[in-house]
């Protein structure tokens, strides 16, 4: 599901705007946005505010009609106050906020909100003029409706070009992308990435190579985003990066991204049976040794332990959406290395990674060859990459590309497809210590 669930805060004197403004929302976004507002949709026999408190804590969006009355109201004030406090405990992501000025008086456009449980004005005023807000003439139009729906329904866009719109939603997608990989080393260059679009539209069906960079976003706010490489005579794909911002994966949005993605990739490559990713290679005994001791914040090694986690937690979220790690034939992650990607051409240059596998939505039963991956890895993409095939060249990579490919080739006999194995008493122990610590964002994905 990606339909966009919606709460409406308003005075009771804008009860025939919001009627309308419910009607519209539905018929217009074909049932996609999903609204909720006191006078209609109270459950029988359940407590009001613990009614209203549970529909907020639900939503991806919170509307408040803007007008004068709604200002004064303690109602309005008590709800902005419940949606403030659920978008400040997840990191200011959702619901978001919005504005809603239909031909009512309403100056100025600061609200005062209340403490949801102590009912106390907050000291803080929430300014509507700062924020997102949208003025709509009363009867609402259908233009003014879709623009609405614009800001609340998540859509997927393929980009083709890095001007205009896909452009501006490029660099809109550069925070994003930053969110959900901080270590730098995991990143490509915005310009890298424009290059490679570049090349392959100027030497079109002589380079095999194809990109898809996707974004999942809310009008202009990205939320979400895949940048994968595919190859015309390949099986395999190949993921630079995939993900959607932790607070907007409810829903099943992040498998209804990659299912669009997967549908997408079989348009460009018929043969392509799934992609290869790589993630970090995770340092356990630091894991352990900080639940031994019981404490994160403030010890020598409190970034490395984030780090690790974060890595383990993206394990395990990518397991949930239905990914597998080769495996050695111990059943450990297979022993691999992306290649130093700038002289020297050496380990100094290289990263230990952990290989895992996506398979396409509808090919769950595709039957896996190591092997013929690991050549797809070393031989197409990277040595396609940096070794005389494309725009880019570093003297000598063939050679040593090929050297590393035999390194993780000696480990290859009896490898497959499997869990990795997540100790979930370390998992739920970290993430007990980090909440109690403060420190909960700090591992989020």
């Amino acid at each position: 599901m990606k339909d966009a669930k919606v709460f409406i805060s308003y005075s009771i004197k804008q009860t025939p705007i919001v009627q309308q403004l419910r009607d519209l929302l539905t018929t217009r976004s074909n049932a996609r946005v999903l609204t909720w507002s006191f006078d209609q949709d109270l459950p029988f026999g359940d407590p009001l505010w613990t009614s209203i408190e549970n529909c907020i804590e639900e939503c991806d969006h919170f509307i408040v009609i803007l007008s004068d009355e709604a200002r004064n109201s303690e109602s309005v004030q008590r709800e902005l106050g419940m949606a403030l406090r659920y978008r400040r405990e997840r990191n200011g992501l959702y619901p978001t906020i919005i504005g809603v000025r239909p031909d009512c008086h309403c100056d100025p456009l600061t609200f005062i909100p209340r403490d949801p449980l102590t009912l106390e004005p907050s000291a803080t005023p929430y300014n509507f003029g700062e924020t997102r807000y949208l003025s709509l003439a009363y009867p609402l139009k259908y233009d003014e409706i879709d623009n609405l729906i614009d800001q609340l329904v998540p859509k997927i866009t393929f980009l083709d070009s890095f001007e205009g719109v896909e452009g501006a939603l490029f660099y809109a997608s550069l925070p994003c992308y930053e969110t959900l990989f901080p270590d730098a080393g995991e990143r490509d260059h915005p310009e890298d990435i424009q290059t490679w679009f570049e090349e392959i539209e100027l030497r079109g069906p002589s380079l095999p190579w194809r990109e898809l960079y996707t974004v999942l976003h809310l009008g202009e706010r990205v939320i979400g985003m895949a940048y994968i490489s595919t190859h015309a005579a390949e099986r395999w794909s190949f993921g630079n990066y995939l993900g959607v911002l932790d607070g907007f994966r409810h829903n099943s949005r992040a498998q209804w991204v990659l299912k669009a993605v997967s549908r997408k990739l079989r348009e460009m490559n018929p043969g392509s049976e799934g992609v290869l990713f790589e993630i970090d290679r995770i340092d356990m005994e630091c894991l352990r040794e900080a639940l031994r001791r019981g404490a994160i914040a403030g010890t020598a090694t409190e970034s490395d332990i984030i780090e690790n986690f974060r890595r383990l937690r993206r394990i395990v979220l990518y397991r949930w959406l239905g990914a597998y790690v080769v495996l050695d034939s111990n059943g450990h992650p297979l022993p691999y290395w992306q290649p130093a990607m700038s002289e020297p051409l050496d380990a100094t240059g290289e990263r230990q990674l952990i290989l895992m596998f996506l398979p396409n939505d509808d090919r769950s039963s595709v039957s896996f060859d190591t092997l013929d991956a690991i050549r797809f890895i070393y031989d197409k993409l990277y040595k396609d990459a940096y070794g005389g095939t494309g725009m880019a060249e570093i003297a000598g990579f063939n050679e040593y590309v090929q050297s590393v490919r035999c390194r993780v080739e000696e480990h290859v006999a009896g490898s497959h497809l499997g869990e990795f194995r997540v100790d979930k008493g370390l998992y739920m122990g970290l993430s007990r210590i980090a909440n109690h610590e403060g420190i909960g964002a700090r591992i989020d994905l």
